[in-house]
């Protein structure tokens, strides 16, 4: 080594042979002192590091993992993601974009409004309104419905007599204090015929109560009644003034004597008397 320079451990040899005209280098013990120190904390922490590399990759082939020289940026998402605390999770609308996300879609699945389709009409879905019951000239349907809720409870409550089918369907003849009543009830795909009065006592449907309250002056009272009682929904009830047989054809029309005590108890004007009542007071005997 040429004399005057820095030995490995910091010191400066000025023993060491000179060069031909070269003279020694006087240096500061103070800065001799520090340059050694310098190097000593420099040798320890490289020693340090290599020792901890070491150790580092010893672990890492003992568990049998290879560290990734690329991580894919949504494996990178998805790791992260994993980690997350349960606090820092998404919710509410922040938590449907990121599960519409992850399916690929990109669709919310969260909706605040949607299109009514035009064809719907809301006035034909409200039950027990104000408006007329169909067919009917003076009661409504809210009306209806309070008076035959009975009816309805007696076929499908707790105890219910037709808590076994879809539908009952009763259609009602009705002149003067006479009526009869056919009933059907769908069951599994059919319409079977049952007794209207095994299913229904005749102070719950209130035939002649509906008849009566129903009359216009001139222009008469129902003929025919229809109910249609479903489990769950308001009754519907129709009317006709006109056709006792207005929802289902008989194989012979009642005795002519029904129908004058239809005119008797329930007046009408000429205009207002159906064809086939004028035909059937023809064979009345006076």
């Amino acid at each position: 080594m040429p004399e005057g320079q820095l030995t490995d451990n910091g010191t400066v040899d000025n023993l060491a042979p000179r060069q031909q005209g070269q003279e020694p280098i006087e240096v500061d013990h103070e800065v001799q002192e520090s340059v050694a120190r310098t190097a000593g904390h420099q040798s320890a922490a490289g020693s340090g590091a290599s020792e901890q590399h070491a150790g580092t990759s010893a672990a890492s082939q003992a568990q049998g993992e290879q560290i990734p020289a690329h991580v894919d940026h949504d494996e990178w998402r998805d790791d992260s993601g994993a980690r997350r605390s349960p606090a820092a999770a998404p919710t509410g609308a922040a938590a449907a974009h990121s599960v519409s996300s992850r399916d690929g879609s990109g669709a919310p699945t969260v909706a605040s409004g949607a299109d009514v389709a035009p064809s719907y009409r809301a006035a034909e879905q409200a039950a027990g309104g104000e408006d007329l019951a169909q067919g009917n000239k003076v009661l409504s349907q809210k009306d209806i419905a309070r008076r035959v809720a009975g009816a309805q409870k007696r076929l499908f409550g707790a105890d219910g007599s037709a808590r076994d089918v879809s539908t009952v369907l009763i259609r009602v003849r009705t002149l003067g204090t006479y009526y009869d009543a056919l009933t059907h009830v769908r069951q599994g795909g059919f319409w079977d015929q049952r007794s209207t009065f095994d299913l229904i006592p005749e102070e719950d449907l209130q035939v002649q109560a509906l008849k009566q309250d129903s009359y216009v002056e001139g222009e008469g009272a129902p003929l025919a009644i229809m109910f249609r009682f479903r489990p769950g929904i308001p009754p519907e009830v129709s009317f006709d003034y006109d056709d006792e047989e207005a929802f289902v054809r008989y194989e012979n029309r009642l005795p002519s004597q029904n129908y004058v005590e239809e005119l008797r108890m329930y007046p009408r004007t000429g205009a207002n008397i159906p064809q086939h009542v004028n035909d059937a007071l023809q064979d009345w005997n006076y």
